[in-house]
């Protein structure tokens, strides 16, 4: 193993124990390590904190079937040379997926021990990716993307606004917001919340692959008289 890689694995198992896990992306296996016990992430929640902060739950610890199917919408597109972020990463699989693809990728969540995983999950292609711990509700990026993924991110009605702001900042003319989201009914809500605002919506049901289950896609882009006054 790389020295450098040796190093990041063990600093993440100073903290947290880990499995290793595969998954069937395109035709190929890939590999990726994650939180053995996500029960370990609410404990170190429950001793670090006094108070119950929704960007510290520990979603980020396991890769969710929405990722694995964003993953597998990804395997469609045509990613080579463009610019991807892969927004609320968790363990940055959706991120070092594009990155296997050509893409250009950077990988963003509020939880920064998140980081340490898509780093690591995303070694084999670190000359296309970069990490980094963001809040989308203040935070702004000095770049624009060609396509912002995102994987279970738009259960919490009350970062919608926030949301649409972030994408509207960072997304290239021409340029697409994909997500994923497993059926929830804020997930229709969602669709139905983001009539009128400025933005096209496709919305697909789709089955992932290895275990049937059933996801939602979402594919986002802004009206061409929001992008032309930018």
């Amino acid at each position: 193993m790389d020295r450098e890689k040796h190093k990041l694995l063990r600093r993440i198992e100073r903290r947290f124990a880990v499995v290793r896990q595969q998954v069937a992306l395109h035709g190929e296996m890939f590999e990726y390590i994650e939180v053995a016990d996500e029960e370990q992430v609410l404990k170190l929640i429950d001793e670090s904190c006094d108070d119950d902060r929704p960007s510290l739950q520990p979603y980020w610890a396991h890769a969710w079937e929405s990722s694995i199917g964003l993953c597998e919408t990804l395997a469609r597109e045509t990613l080579d040379d463009k610019d991807v972020l892969d927004l609320g990463c968790g363990l940055g699989l959706v991120g070092a997926f594009a990155a296997s693809r050509g893409a250009r990728v950077l990988m963003a969540d509020a939880v920064p021990p998140a980081m340490l995983f898509a780093r690591y999950n995303s070694w084999q292609w670190r000359d296309r990716c970069q990490v980094r711990t963001i809040d989308w509700c203040t935070d702004r990026l000095p770049q624009r993307f060609d396509l912002i993924a995102g994987a279970d991110i738009v259960y919490d009605k009350t970062d919608w606004q926030a949301l649409i702001e972030f994408w509207t900042f960072h997304l290239k003319p021409g340029g697409r917001v994909v997500l994923a989201e497993p059926k929830r009914h804020s997930g229709k809500e969602f669709q139905e919340w983001l009539a009128g605002k400025n933005w096209t919506i496709d919305q697909r049901i789709i089955a992932v692959t290895e275990t049937n289950f059933p996801i939602r896609l979402f594919d986002l882009s802004l009206s061409r008289s929001v992008v032309s006054v930018r």
